[in-house]
């Protein structure tokens, strides 16, 4: 089972302040908007111990993670995901429209670095 571990999106220490602080502050807004639907942010992180309440053995977990900057493919994403989920993001009252609107700028700025979600894939089997 492969899923995402959306607590690990974290801006890169290599951003300069205080456009780091502005990125993370978007990302606890966007985490907030998710967690208030009921996602779950450690699932991925979380897939071993559903799989073992789940009767499998022979467990085993990996996660990956990767560093991108802003103007690649990876950054659209994240241009594309805040555009469709704004009002949502809005609704925390944890950024306003001005501090998407940063965010947005910063995701098309070479200098702006983002860690990605953690992608985890989690194997086991049923016994014999």
């Amino acid at each position: 089972m492969e899923d995402p571990d959306i607590g690990d999106i974290v801006c890169d220490a290599s951003t300069d302040e205080p456009n780091r602080a502005k990125v993370e502050t978007f990302f606890d807004a966007f985490r907030a908007s998710l967690a208030g639907i009921g996602w779950d942010m450690r699932f991925g992180t979380n897939t071993l111990k559903c799989l073992k309440d789940n009767g499998l053995d022979m467990l085993s977990s990996e996660g990956r993670s990767f560093a991108f900057f802003g103007g690649s493919p990876y950054a659209e994403h994240y241009q594309l995901t805040t555009e469709q989920l704004r009002e949502r993001i809005l609704a925390t009252g944890l950024i306003t429209n001005e501090g998407i609107d940063d965010f947005m700028e910063l995701t098309e700025q070479p200098s702006t670095g983002f860690r990605s979600m953690k992608n985890v894939v989690t194997w086991g089997r049923k016994p014999f």
